[in-house]
């Protein structure tokens, strides 16, 4: 089978220092010091999105946290709660969407659970722990 392998921007530099250190051209040392500039850069920007990546993930468990920590009190008073009910808890703070997504990781990790409560012609999910 002949694959393809996928080379990334790093990749491309590495080789071409590469080709240029076995060369005998006479700018070899300027375009390896602006090969080695480059391959820092990307490192640089490579970290930078690590560290970001980390905090937004941080600030998502904060949420969840919190939004846990509602529906444990909530049910130990025997209280069963909508979207609206936890969205107005977080003080409208949060939007409903971002609330959802947490609810639904907290439900994927076998935390809380949805029920459906039919009040009229519209049904409302509540949430309580499992």
């Amino acid at each position: 089978m002949n694959e393809k392998i996928k080379m990334t921007k790093k990749d491309y530099f590495k080789l071409i220092e590469e080709i240029i250190f076995n060369s005998n051209h006479e700018l070899k040392n300027e375009l390896i010091y602006f090969i080695e500039n480059q391959i820092a850069s990307i490192d640089k920007k490579a970290e930078g999105a690590k560290i970001r990546a980390e905090k937004k993930k941080t600030a998502n468990d904060d949420l969840r946290n919190k939004i846990q920590e509602i529906i444990t009190k909530a049910t130990a008073a025997n209280i069963n709660l909508t979207l609206d009910d936890l969205y107005e808890a977080l003080d409208k703070i949060y939007s409903k969407q971002k609330i959802v997504s947490r609810l639904t990781q907290l439900i994927n990790l076998d935390i809380i659970q949805k029920i459906p409560n039919n009040s009229g012609k519209k049904v409302i999910m509540t949430y309580t722990l499992k």
